[in-house]
């Protein structure tokens, strides 16, 4: 097993099965040697009909967001979620019309430092939970 698969493998297991808020700290922040890529969140829908994923790349975004994104379980965008509300442990947006999350990140950081802990996903009118996937 390679050395970042174990390291993700603690991740999950040292946070329930959850994603960490703290691997968004490290956006734009990481070492020039990190990858390019620190780590891809996943999130399934309860019905199971949706999957929500979030890369996180080693270099800050130019207009300094990031795109949740929505996908149906054929894999295309989720563009029947258009409009739907999402909230990620306080920070809230919406679904655009490609099936995305527009993320702020000093937003979405500032809203976590008043709730650290694992993300927490919540999608819809009833605001329904998503459970965390690898």
């Amino acid at each position: 097993m390679a050395v970042d698969d174990i390291l993700t493998t603690l991740r999950r297991l040292l946070m329930g099965g959850q994603h960490s808020s703290a691997a968004l700290l490290f956006v734009g922040r990481a070492p020039a040697d990190a990858p390019p890529i620190l780590e891809i969140m996943r999130w399934r829908a309860p019905s199971g009909r949706y999957v929500a994923q979030l890369t996180l790349p080693r270099d800050m975004p130019k207009d300094e967001h990031l795109d949740l994104e929505f996908f149906d379980e054929h894999g295309r965008p989720a563009k029947d979620m258009i409009g739907q509300p999402v909230v990620i442990n306080g920070y809230v947006t919406t679904v655009d019309k490609k099936g995305r999350a527009r993320l702020n990140v000093k937003d979405l950081r500032t809203t976590l430092q008043d709730t650290p802990g694992p993300l927490v996903l919540r999608v819809g009118p009833q605001q329904s939970e998503w459970d965390a996937t690898d």
